[in-house]
């Protein structure tokens, strides 16, 4: 995703990414350390996503789409994390990418997984329908119009 910028150029190596912005290369290069891979806030996302699937009354089905998601949302939000790490690296400056600025842009990451999975059980609420739930269609009665004397409508 840094490559999108015209200025940037990003090549990976492992867990390297060495960063060449408007013809210089940057050092040292962005390190995603075992810090940053996404691993340690795993925990953290499955138990949103497993209370996301029974903080609700859902059906099976639901809690089962939103436990099936918390891995994916997991993956995509380290992808956020690690793009704008990258980010703030070639574009602020790299102290921002360290320390307790690292571990905020990480917790940042909790609420953006919460709307991610909210979207999905928005989704799967007004996707299907439940039938038992259902009623008749409302019958609608009009009323005959009063007559007034003298009028005849």
């Amino acid at each position: 995703l840094l490559n999108l910028s015209a200025q940037v150029e990003t090549s990976v190596q492992g867990v390297v990414i060495d960063i060449v912005y408007q013809g210089q290369r940057l050092e040292p290069a962005l390190n995603v350390a075992e810090a940053c891979s996404g691993m340690r806030l795993l925990m953290a996302f499955l138990a949103l996503g497993v209370a996301m699937a029974y903080l609700h009354d859902r059906p099976w089905f639901h809690r089962l789409v939103l436990l099936a998601v918390t891995v994916p949302i997991a993956v995509m939000c380290n992808i956020v994390r690690v793009t704008m790490t990258g980010f703030l690296y070639v574009f602020v400056h790299p102290r921002y990418t360290q320390g307790i600025y690292h571990d905020m842009l990480g917790l940042a990451m909790l609420p953006l997984a919460l709307a991610l999975h909210s979207l999905v059980a928005w989704v799967l609420t007004d996707l299907f329908v439940d039938v038992e739930n259902e009623t008749e269609a409302p019958t609608v009665i009009r009323r005959a119009q009063p007559v007034v004397e003298g009028h005849h409508g």
